[in-house]
């Protein structure tokens, strides 16, 4: 076989791996939404990482989702241990709560500095349901995507030369036994930026909004 048919060999056993990658990862996406759509609620505690420029955060915390998108955040650990917020999908705003000597109580955008990461990460980015249709999305654009196994995790990477979102250029989304993304990572070109975790996940346990109130 000469160089260039063997070449061309190669790029046509990448092209069809790539295809292959593509579904795989499209059928993940797909299968998890789907499987979205049976959740009601869901709790769990949740870490996180942030890093903009120099400067890092981690905290963890107690976690609940309700649908359409009601989100409440209490901060366990890190920088204002103790807070709390509440998104409240119907208003589009955030009521975020401090205890100093006695407990105050604002109401924020969502996009307030107060009341989003570093990165600028919104309270209601953080869902099961955000992170999968942002990689549906990613998806949709043809970007390449591929599918392996970690420990006990299914991870789809997806990676582009071109920023998927802000600086970001690589995302990868871990799948455990719940069938969901508990874990995702996002990096940019001079590596991890952001990170969640979800631990001890409980889905529909039957939540009301009287355990969203911060």
């Amino acid at each position: 076989m000469s160089t260039r048919k063997a070449l061309l060999s190669i790029i046509c056993i990448l092209a069809f791996a790539g295809v292959l990658f593509a579904q795989e990862c499209t059928s993940i996406i797909s299968d998890a939404l789907k499987k979205w759509e049976d959740v009601k609620d869901y709790s769990c505690q949740l870490y996180t990482y942030n890093r903009a420029g120099k400067k890092e955060d981690e905290r963890v915390y107690e976690y609940k989702f309700m649908k359409p998108n009601y989100v409440y955040m209490k901060v366990l650990k890190g920088k204002s241990k103790g807070a709390k917020v509440f998104y409240d999908p119907n208003k589009n705003k955030v009521k975020g709560c401090k205890k100093v000597l006695f407990t105050v109580c604002r109401t924020f955008d969502p996009s307030a500095k107060k009341v989003t990461s570093i990165r600028g990460v919104k309270v209601y980015e953080t869902s099961f349901g955000y992170i999968l249709n942002t990689a549906k999305a990613y998806l949709e654009k043809g970007k390449p995507c591929r599918v392996y196994k970690e420990g006990d995790y299914t991870v789809v990477e997806l990676k582009t030369d071109t920023p998927i979102f802000q600086d970001i250029v690589k995302e990868k989304l871990f799948f455990d036994s719940t069938g969901f993304p508990v874990k995702w990572e996002r990096y940019a070109k001079d590596g991890l930026v952001y990170k969640l975790v979800c631990t001890n996940v409980k889905i529909n346990s039957g939540l009301t909004l009287k355990d969203f109130q911060p």
